[in-house]
């Protein structure tokens, strides 16, 4: 049950872990924040903030859906090409433009409006290489929710929590059947044209359940 977190440095989007620290920090934040391609970049959230800034991972825009999946005013996920990295902001798209496909390729072109980053507010046109599909399940059904915004309930049992989150980050990152594409750089397959896709366990949540049960 992967999922992005806004960073509150930026406003990019990037896949993380959340964990619940045992006390607050120094600026009263409740949530410690990990992006699993940038590490040594931290952040902090209060449990307000998690509706906000956190969401279920969005997925890659694939050739067959590009146009029974995208259309005028959808907000999505955009791959920015910035100075140091490469890197997901929210954008709006305007128009699709679209393009008979070759051999089953997207040749279609997206008009969007950047709705944060450097180019906030600007148009431009971008393929499909560059759109993610949001999730449309509200992160207030993830389960770990409740933990994040709950009340703490002591350190032991928070030392518990965080054990647990540690063990569902090892199982996502190690299982060869989740394999996530929208933060760059990361684990990836390729698909004939050479664009990353995705490959979903059937339930990933039941799978760790499992694992945690057979652990204890």
């Amino acid at each position: 049950m992967a999922v992005e977190v806004r960073s509150s440095s930026d406003d990019a989007w990037y896949d993380a872990v959340i964990k619940r620290m045992p006390r607050p920090s120094k600026t009263g934040k409740q949530l410690k924040v990990t992006f699993k391609d940038f590490p040594e970049e931290l952040d902090e959230l209060t449990a307000e903030e998690v509706e906000t800034r956190v969401r279920f991972e969005s997925l890659q825009l694939q050739d067959e859906e590009c146009q029974s999946e995208v259309s005028p005013g959808l907000l999505i996920g955009c791959l920015f090409h910035g100075e140091e990295k490469e890197i997901f902001y929210d954008a709006t798209v305007l128009e699709v433009f679209t393009r008979e496909h070759q051999n089953g390729t997207c040749l279609c072109e997206f008009e969007i409006q950047w709705g944060a980053g450097p180019a906030v507010g600007t148009v431009c046109k971008v393929d499909i290489s560059k759109v993610c599909l949001l999730s449309k399940r509200s992160i207030l059904t993830h389960p770990l929710y409740e933990r994040w915004t709950g009340e703490p309930t002591g350190t032991l049992d928070e030392e518990r929590a965080s054990s647990e989150d540690e063990e569902l980050d090892i199982f996502e990152d190690s299982d060869p059947d989740v394999v996530r594409i929208c933060a760059p750089p990361q684990l990836e397959r390729e698909t004939e044209r050479g664009r990353p896709a995705r490959a979903q366990a059937s339930c990933a949540l039941c799978l760790y359940q499992g694992a945690e049960s057979y652990m204890l």
